[in-house]
């Protein structure tokens, strides 16, 4: 069943990543900022496949959807622990 609040999520998800993709060249100077580009890619594939699950029979994405939201959080885990070993600052 696809409830609203899911949509709502992909949109906002959408309109966050064409911000990524737009603005890359100054978001390159983060450090490790792909690995954190990634862990949103990850969600935002985890929350399309929350989307598709109303299409299919129940279950057959949950396992994806829960690996997806799984690989974000990781790729969120080593982007913070890489930039504070680093110490570089951005100015």
């Amino acid at each position: 069943m696809m409830l609203e609040s899911q949509i709502i999520k992909m949109v906002l998800g959408a309109g966050v990543f064409l911000f990524i993709l737009t603005n890359l060249s100054k978001l390159k100077q983060y450090p490790f900022i792909n690995i954190l580009i990634a862990g949103f890619g990850f969600h935002l594939l985890g929350g399309s496949s929350t989307l598709l699950e109303g299409f299919v029979p129940q279950g057959t994405l949950n396992v994806i959807q829960q690996c997806c939201h799984v690989g974000s959080a990781l790729c969120v885990f080593i982007w913070v622990g890489k930039s504070l070993a680093n110490g570089e600052e951005v100015r």
